[in-house]
């Protein structure tokens, strides 16, 4: 078994961090690693996976949703070539902390005959979960300095 992860901590709600993290539409905006998702966070349906690798090019795979768990988890199971060569069980994890503030957990785990080869095989890398977990600490954070100067001129 092969495992990546990261880990940052938001100034925001596990509410907030959340609700980007579901809302597939606005990837765009702040995911550099996965530019694009079609599907919905639903147990057991299926989502297509647009990678944007570092040569530029894109690299589509289908993960399967397997745990959502509101405001907490959600954990999403696929395999690279075929089932049990080397498969890819991603979670993100969500921690409130006791001073208001969400700890995002980001982790990849490999398992299968190949899984040693996972750095080879996967698009996911553990700059690259820094790098997403960087991006939606902006657009997050971002998005709450933005509220309050609105706030400010009401």
């Amino acid at each position: 078994m092969a495992e990546i992860s990261s880990d940052i901590v938001i100034a925001a709600s596990a509410i907030k961090v959340w609700q980007a993290v579901v809302d597939f539409s606005r990837y765009p905006e702040w995911n550099p690693l996965i530019p694009k998702i079609k599907g919905r966070a639903r147990i057991d349906s299926e989502l297509e996976m647009h990678f944007r690798l570092d040569n530029g090019k894109t690299k589509i795979l289908k993960r399967t949703v397997k745990t959502v768990a509101k405001y907490r988890e959600l954990l999403l199971e696929g395999s690279y070539l075929f089932p049990g060569l080397c498969d890819g069980e991603y979670a993100l994890i969500l921690q409130e902390t006791a001073t208001d503030e969400t700890r995002v957990i980001q982790r990849e785990r490999f398992t299968g005959l190949f899984s040693f080869l996972a750095g080879m095989l996967s698009p996911v890398s553990k700059r690259g979960l820094r790098r997403m977990n960087e991006a939606l600490r902006e657009f997050i954070e971002g998005e709450e300095e933005s509220e309050g100067e609105h706030a400010d001129e009401l």
